[in-house]
């Protein structure tokens, strides 16, 4: 470094190279009896009081970045040379060629075009935060530490409160599935998304007290979300292949009916072959005799007329 440096009756100052008026540096005051630079490039001033150091990497690093508080109103003050003191949210700014890399909080941080953005954010204690510039001058490179504490703090985020589940889970006027093909959790669960308006999370929800018609969903003790239990009503109809009874009824007592119509038919002419094919040349009606009461029939009658359309 081939900066000059000089103690008068008061303070020190640095007169850099190039330049014919020297500056006071500040923090050192009182008379300086003498001023050394170790191998480090550190600066020992010799006072009445004792052996001071001014750091030289620390004082280039402060002189390419930038502290600035978000709200002005707060306040931030540097308690020693590597110590900044604030109360607010704060923003560094590095920008300087030679620096290699910039660490905050042991972590390397990302940079464009040699500049350094860090937001720095209080949190729910006090921390201190630790600063780190590696740089390289006149082939020799430096590190600096400047601490960086947060005096105020937040308030933890207040979670959530639980929703009642019978404000979750809410449709018709009794919370009715209708018919379902068994009592699973897993099918409950399938007819409440889709039929109720807003989208559940069944991780946190227990399904108990099932039977043919009713169960109980009650939110997890660790449940984040929801709280109470809620009651939905179903009626369970298991799918049952049978081989119906078909009742052919002419309204007319002349009709004539022939079951085996579909002997005399071009079978390859038919699209969705049948196993029993009737004729009737009058309106006829259809019943089918269900199994049992609960029982539920879906199925599909087809007809053609005259001309087999």
């Amino acid at each position: 470094m081939d900066n000059v440096y000089t103690g008068p009756n008061k303070g020190a100052y640095k007169l850099s190279v190039d330049s014919d008026t020297p500056t006071k540096i500040n923090g050192v005051s009182d008379r300086i009896f003498s001023t050394v630079i170790d191998n480090s490039n550190n600066l020992y001033f010799a006072k009445i009081n004792g052996l001071y150091i001014l750091q030289i990497s620390l004082s280039w690093t402060k002189e390419q970045s930038q502290f600035n508080l978000i709200d002005s109103t707060k306040k931030k003050t540097w308690t020693r040379n590597d110590w900044l003191t604030v109360d607010g949210e704060l923003n560094i700014e590095i920008q300087n060629n030679n620096i290699d890399k910039v660490l905050f909080d042991n972590f390397l941080q990302p940079q464009t075009a040699k500049q350094w953005n860090i937001n720095v954010k209080p949190e729910t204690s006090e921390k201190d935060h630790i600063l780190q510039v590696i740089f390289t001058l006149d082939g020799k490179q430096y590190t600096s530490k400047i601490i960086v504490s947060m005096q105020t703090k937040i308030d933890p985020p207040i979670p959530p409160k639980p929703e009642n589940l019978s404000d979750v889970i809410k449709f018709g006027s009794d919370n009715n599935l209708g018919n379902i093909l068994d009592n699973n959790d897993g099918t409950i669960e399938t007819k409440i998304q889709q039929i109720n308006s807003r989208i559940i999370d069944f991780s946190q929800i227990k399904i108990e007290k099932k039977d043919m018609h009713s169960a109980t969903l009650t939110a997890k003790k660790d449940s984040k979300s929801y709280q109470g239990s809620v009651v939905v009503k179903y009626n369970v109809v298991p799918t049952t292949v049978v081989d119906l009874m078909i009742d052919l009824k002419p309204k007319s007592p002349s009709t004539q009916t022939d079951i085996d119509y579909a002997g005399q038919i071009d079978k390859t002419i038919i699209t969705n072959p049948v196993n029993s094919f009737y004729y009737a040349n009058s309106e006829s009606k259809i019943t089918m005799i269900k199994p049992t009461e609960s029982s539920v029939i879906t199925g599909f009658v087809y007809g053609a007329d005259n001309q087999w359309n």
